[in-house]
């Protein structure tokens, strides 16, 4: 088996290196075909890794939107609400009104698909221990208040099917 070199015009046939011998890191055509040599083990292993970096280095793969929102009253929409929100989608709202109000939501249209995709309530900043309630498929869920002045919301979809999203309003009390 023989592969060309950057500056030379042949290779000489590449030998499985000596366990434990070091060599440098750069990867070159040889390095794939001694890969074929070392079987599926190895090569499983090599794709899983080349896999993991394609998920971590593709930029949007995730999506990620929301914020802070202070006032005495507003509207939430789901991204691209109501043609579908996106998959990956990682969106947190936090609701912030004057100290001592309560914060009331109340859902104006609703559709996230069924145990897939869901928003989750906080009574408070998105933490587990003010976790409140997780929402998810086509019912309009009832308003919910909050008993501090701080209120959040985490939509969290799938990288597959979408639906409709979600809008709501929401009002210092």
């Amino acid at each position: 088996m023989q592969g060309i070199r950057k500056g030379e015009s042949r290779a000489k046939e590449s030998k499985p290196r000596e366990p434990g011998r070091r060599r440098c890191a750069k990867c070159g055509r040889l390095d794939f075909i001694l890969m074929k040599k070392m079987g599926f083990k190895s090569g499983f292993t090599f794709w899983n890794l080349v896999f993991l970096l394609m998920v971590s280095c593709v930029k949007g793969f995730i999506y990620t939107c929301g914020g802070t929102l202070k006032g005495l009253n507003g509207t939430i929409e789901s991204p691209g609400f109501p043609y579908g929100y996106p998959n990956g989608a990682n969106c947190t709202w936090v609701i912030i009104a004057e100290e001592r109000n309560r914060i009331q939501i109340v859902f104006q249209s609703f559709a996230l698909e069924e145990e897939y995709d869901y928003l989750s309530l906080y009574d408070g900043h998105p933490h587990p221990t003010n976790f409140r309630t997780r929402l998810t498929g086509f019912h309009l869920p009832p308003p919910v208040t909050s008993t501090k002045s701080v209120f959040s919301l985490r939509l969290t979809s799938d990288f597959a099917v979408s639906a409709h999203g979600f809008k709501v309003y929401y009002e210092g009390k």
